[in-house]
């Protein structure tokens, strides 16, 4: 599935025209970006005063979270929302059986089997991340503006 960039086009084409990304994700996908979050953030800041109305938000840091997504709770996730073919077997692939290898100069010094997260720098795990962190937006009630 890393070579494929057709494949990966066809699965953003798929969760998005089946809309089973939130949309209050921005962040990785094409025509959206957190840029317009905070125009929106700040529009709403200014209307406080005019509006005698209280405002809350909420940041989450997200730093280091690709290496702490569960494989396991995407693996589900793409079985729960249909895809049930040949693609979550790739996907696994994509996911699973990936080690760290420690060497210095020439010498290997420890092989690691990782557990948890998708590999970094790849189009793909963007997707799989959004994926796996788009239940939060199902957890958080947004006031209809």
């Amino acid at each position: 599935m890393r070579g494929s960039r057709v494949g990966r086009l066809k699965f953003f084409w798929y969760l998005e025209s089946n809309r089973l990304l939130s949309t209050f994700q921005h962040g990785f996908r094409k025509g959206r970006n957190t840029t317009q979050d905070l125009f929106d953030l700040q529009s709403q800041i200014n209307e406080i005063p005019h509006s005698k109305s209280c405002l809350f938000f909420i940041f989450f840091s997200l730093q280091n979270a690709f290496p702490r997504v569960w494989k396991h709770y995407i693996c589900s996730k793409l079985h729960e929302i249909g895809i049930c073919s040949f693609l979550p077997n790739i996907l696994q692939g994509f996911l699973i059986d990936r080690t760290l290898i420690i060497q210095i100069q020439r010498t290997y010094f420890y092989r690691h089997t990782i557990q948890n997260g998708v590999p970094q720098g790849e189009v793909l795990s963007a997707l799989l991340f959004l994926m796996a962190i788009n239940v939060i937006t199902e957890c958080v009630h947004f006031p209809l503006t």
